[in-house]
């Protein structure tokens, strides 16, 4: 949620700070909102890819698989996430519509794609050696290594600090590409009833 909440502070609400941790609580805006839109967004990229090692199992078709759809989603996630974020519909999703935003953005969306590959080395190898490193806690003769558990939170806090780098850099792509991005449901026209009667009107 804390995530989701900084592309929108830095984006849409044009914020030049991070916000804090939970924001304002509001459940909708700071918790299930924003939770549930990085979720989604998680959850539509890397989804093929795990089930297709589930379907396919650890053969060598199965590997090849899901990398190239593991790969493909690490390809569009930062578009996704921003998508999912800011535009406040699902339709903007629609695969011409992701890939025309990813070409207005340009080179900032290497930039972004760089910052989330480093988020998934550092992020979820700190996670991994974290869990290596600590689970011997549940067997009461082993012997933890204190320095390589220090190492495994350095690994996850520099995880959490490109993650952070990669959500604001995002909000700053939203304000400066936002208007090119061929997404719908982004302005409302008003329009004066009256005056709409009377162009119908006269075209009888």
């Amino acid at each position: 949620a804390h995530y989701g909440c900084v592309v929108d502070d830095i984006g849409p609400e044009g914020n030049d700070e991070l916000p804090r941790p939970m924001r304002g609580l509001a459940w909708g805006d700071d918790l299930w909102g924003p939770f549930s839109r990085v979720v989604f967004s998680l959850v539509a990229c890397y989804a093929p890819a795990a089930l297709a090692i589930q379907r396919l199992g650890l053969t060598p078709i199965g590997y090849f698989t899901a990398g190239s759809l593991a790969t493909a989603g690490s390809l569009l996630f930062p578009m996704v996430l921003l998508t999912m974020t800011t535009s406040g519909t699902m339709h903007n999703l629609r695969p011409d519509r992701l890939l025309g935003s990813i070409t207005v953005a340009g080179g900032a969306y290497l930039v972004s794609l760089f910052e989330w590959l480093l988020v998934l080395a550092f992020y979820g190898g700190g996670i991994a050696i974290l869990h290596h490193f600590v689970r011997p806690i549940l067997d009461p003769g082993a012997h933890i290594v204190r320095w390589k558990v220090g190492i495994a939170v350095a690994t996850l806090f520099t995880g959490v600090y490109f993650a952070h780098v990669f959500c604001w850099h995002l909000g700053l792509l939203y304000r400066v590409r936002s208007e090119a991005f061929p997404w719908i449901l982004q302005k409302h026209i008003k329009v004066d009833r009256k005056e709409q009667a009377v162009k119908a009107y006269s075209h009888r």
